[in-house]
């Protein structure tokens, strides 16, 4: 395990063996702009020296997993390379992500779980769709499956635990909000957060480059549609400009 201590300009970082071949960068402890910030620019840095000796980097909240090569590089000198690209993290300028406007179909079929949410909040459908679409979301990881975004942060009214019980199947597609975050399933996949929407864009396509929508930093702005017909209608644009 190696540390940097903080010192005026650089806070500290830890870097943790993760097996034989990766490290895990901690760069803090807590889901916020700074921190998110931080691994963009550390993973930026590492890119910037990136050789055959790095294999992938992935970056998460408040750390980043690097795969290495051990046969490349020692762990001594990557944890050098490492140390160094942090210690340059001042030069690289705030996160410019796209800011991405998410159209959703709010309640009903789309949204099986709103009912629940309103017993919970004591809101009504209109308001929850009022709190949940107000708030610019930024991305802060890609995960679990891929495109995934976790967004954040969701307003503290509408902070609920996840379901007791996961459903083994949500649909693509679909806004779900679990504490405090908020998040899009980009393909059919197993669940424990509460579905509340449904977008008819496509937040994955593996023959795309990037294939993912949303990136690590975007800022994602929900709009809401007003009926089944004007999701058809974008769907149906969507699946015509394939």
């Amino acid at each position: 395990m190696t540390t940097t201590p903080p010192n005026d300009s650089q806070p500290d970082i830890e870097i943790v063996p993760s097996g034989d071949r990766a490290v895990t960068v901690y760069l803090g402890n807590s889901i916020d702009p700074q921190t998110s910030q931080r691994v963009l620019s550390l993973v930026k840095n590492l890119d910037n020296q990136r050789s055959e000796s790095i294999l992938d980097i992935v970056p998460a909240y408040a750390s980043v997993l690097i795969l290495y090569n051990p046969l490349k590089i020692s762990m001594s000198d990557l944890s050098r390379m490492i140390e160094k690209a942090a210690s340059h993290q001042g030069t690289v300028k705030e996160s410019t992500g796209k800011i991405l406007e998410i159209p959703v179909l709010y309640g009903g079929e789309y949204g099986p779980d709103m009912n629940f949410i309103e017993e919970c909040t004591q809101f009504s459908e209109k308001e929850i769709i009022s709190i949940h679409s107000k708030t610019l979301y930024r991305a802060y990881m890609i995960g679990f499956t891929p495109g995934f975004p976790y967004l954040g942060t969701l307003d503290s009214k509408l902070h609920i635990p996840r379901r007791k019980t996961p459903r083994n199947a949500i649909p693509e597609g679909s806004v779900a909000i679990a504490e405090g975050q908020t998040g899009i399933y980009p393909v059919e996949s197993p669940g424990g957060w509460h579905v509340i929407g449904k977008t008819p864009l496509n937040l994955f396509n593996s023959t795309l480059n990037p294939p993912t929508l949303v990136s690590i930093g975007d800022s994602v702005k929900f709009v809401p549609i007003d009926n089944e017909n004007d999701f058809k209608k974008i769907r149906e644009n969507i699946e015509n400009h394939r």
